[in-house]
């Protein structure tokens, strides 16, 4: 079972990275404002601003802790003991970042009845 979270931590990163640029993309043409300013609309930028005005946590330390387990999976040395209690939560937050991405690229959700189900379960619309 912890493996599949694993793939899907994985494929989810993955997901969620290359969305990620297609957002900044378009939302930087958007704002007039150059790819990579934290100010564009992309999941991640909309999570971390609420993380650093509600809890005064600031974007590069927000920024390095979502991304750690997923890193440490990438570059992990042969006997590493990696803890992967939490796998689920990460594996949902990353793939609600690729859905949000895609949505903010679009206008719309995808047309999938898995991806509707996994909304409603999340709550996001």
């Amino acid at each position: 079972m912890q493996q599949d979270y694993v793939c899907a931590l994985t494929l989810a990163g993955a997901a969620e990275g290359i969305l990620d640029d297609m957002a900044q993309d378009l939302s930087s043409r958007q704002l007039g404002r150059q790819k990579g300013d934290t100010n564009t609309h992309t999941a991640f930028n909309l999570e971390a601003g609420i993380m650093e005005s509600i809890f005064d946590i600031p974007y590069s330390e927000y920024k390095r802790s979502r991304n750690y387990l997923r890193n440490r999976l990438k570059h992990s040395e042969k006997g590493y003991q990696l803890d992967l209690s939490d796998i689920h939560i990460d594996c949902k937050n990353l793939i609600n970042h690729a859905i949000t991405n895609y949505k903010l690229i679009t206008g719309k959700l995808p047309d999938s009845q898995y991806i509707t189900r996994f909304c409603e379960e999340i709550g996001v619309s």
